[in-house]
């Protein structure tokens, strides 16, 4: 559909170095490095930009595992699996940004001293924050729910990208954090 992104199927980079993850805010395990690797990833479509996936609206913010699940479902679709995630973000280069190996100020909506980045940003505000693949705002504006539970404790869901909060959990395609399921984020 043109409101999605075909992502070509290939060897996925997972896993996180110190470097990729950052300094810690505080000592929680998902900023901890994660062993490096690959995993096989099968051609998926993604949508395009941030739910609702509609140019000059706010993006969906505070649901549930669930309801973000029922919402993806509503519409034919699925949760991203958290390798389709990285694939979407990283591209088959395994950048460290959607758009590159560096970051750079006010490129997208996230916590830096460049931008708005107290205040949500409207669906594609910021063109040129985009992966390789043309998926735009994978990182900053809002993480988003992928279907993988956290490991040490199932009724925690994990979130990719985002945010744009200045917690170092919101830069870059390896950056990820977990909220319990039931709960809004």
């Amino acid at each position: 559909p043109s409101e999605m992104v075909s992502i070509p199927g290939g060897q996925t980079p997972i896993g996180a170095t110190r470097e990729q993850v950052g300094a810690a805010d505080w000592p929680e395990t998902w900023n901890l490095p994660r062993p490096i690797g690959f995993e096989p990833t099968k051609s998926f479509c993604m949508d395009r930009y941030e739910h609702p996936n509609t140019l000059g609206q706010l993006p969906t913010v505070w649901v549930n595992w669930d309801q973000a699940n029922a919402a993806c479902q509503s519409q034919g679709k699925r949760l991203c699996k958290e390798p389709e995630w990285i694939r979407a973000c990283a591209g088959e280069l395994g950048r460290d940004f959607g758009y590159g190996e560096v970051q750079e100020p006010g490129r997208c909506n996230d916590a830096q001293e460049v931008g708005e980045h107290d205040t949500l940003a409207p669906i594609g505000r910021n063109p040129a924050c985009q992966s390789a693949w043309g998926v735009h705002d994978l990182q900053g504006n809002v993480s988003e729910w992928v279907h993988q539970s956290w490991s040490d404790d199932p009724s925690y869901k994990v979130l990719r990208g985002g945010t744009l909060w200045t917690a170092i959990y919101g830069r870059g395609c390896y950056s990820r954090h977990a909220h319990e399921g039931a709960g809004p984020s």
